[in-house]
C-alpha cells in the first residue's frame, strides 16, 4: 500500500477526436451526437489511464503529497514531463519551497531526490507535509502514439455500440486490441 496521496489540479480539454470517431463508427448523424461521442472519448481516455496503472493520456497537472523524505520520491503518474515545484512544511509549520532537487524523468515512475541526501526537517503536525507539483501525459493529441489513438478510438466505438444498459444482443468485452495496447503502456505503478 502506498503512503502518499495524489490529486489532479488541471483537467485537459477533451481529446478532440470526435471527427475521427465519427469516421471510425461510420456515423452519418451530423453533429447531433458530438457531445455524447466526446464523453465516450473522455471515458476511453480515463479507462486507458486506469488500465495502464496511471499512464495519463493528455498533459495534466498533479499534486502528490508525501509523509516523509525518502531516498527517492516516486511520482505516481506516467509519463512525467516536468516537475513544477516541490514544497514542504518545516519544523515550525511554515511552508518552504525546495531548491536543488534532481529528477529522473526518463523512467516510469519518475524519480525526485536530493543529490546530497540532506533532507530538511519536516512538520510533525501534518500527515503529509511534502507536496510535489508535476505535469504528466502527452503534450497534445498530435503527440499521441498511433497505437494509443487507435486504442482510445476502439474503446470509444465499443462504448458507443454498447451504450444501452439493456439489449437483446450479446454484449462483448472490451476490444482485445485495446487491452493489448494498454498492456504495452503499463507503468508498473499498481495500486493507484
Amino acid at each position: 500500500m502506498h503512503n502518499y496521496s495524489i490529486e489532479s489540479i488541471s483537467t485537459p480539454n477533451s481529446l478532440g477526436l470526435v471527427e475521427e470517431l465519427k469516421a471510425h463508427i461510420n456515423s452519418n448523424n451530423g453533429n447531433s451526437e458530438d457531445a455524447q461521442l466526446s464523453q465516450f472519448l473522455d471515458t476511453a481516455s480515463s479507462i486507458f489511464t486506469h488500465e495502464t496503472d496511471g499512464r495519463v493520456v493528455l498533459s495534466t497537472t498533479f499534486k502528490q503529497y508525501f509523509p516523509c523524505w525518502e531516498k527517492c520520491l516516486e511520482l505516481a503518474r506516467g509519463k512525467v514531463s516536468e516537475v513544477l515545484s516541490v514544497s514542504y512544511f518545516d519544523e515550525n509549520d511554515a511552508e518552504q519551497e525546495l531548491d536543488g532537487f534532481v529528477t529522473d524523468l526518463t523512467t516510469i515512475p519518475a524519480l525526485l531526490y536530493l543529490p546530497d541526501g540532506d533532507c530538511p526537517a519536516l512538520s510533525t503536525t501534518r500527515p503529509r507535509p511534502i507536496t510535489v507539483t508535476f505535469a504528466a501525459g502527452w503534450q497534445s493529441v498530435a503527440y499521441l502514439p498511433a497505437d494509443v489513438r487507435v486504442a482510445i478510438l476502439q474503446l470509444a466505438a465499443h462504448l458507443y455500440a454498447n451504450r444501452e444498459s439493456h439489449t437483446d444482443e450479446d454484449l462483448k468485452e472490451l476490444p482485445m486490441g485495446f487491452k493489448r495496447i494498454c498492456d504495452k503502456y503499463k507503468t508498473g505503478l499498481g495500486g493507484i
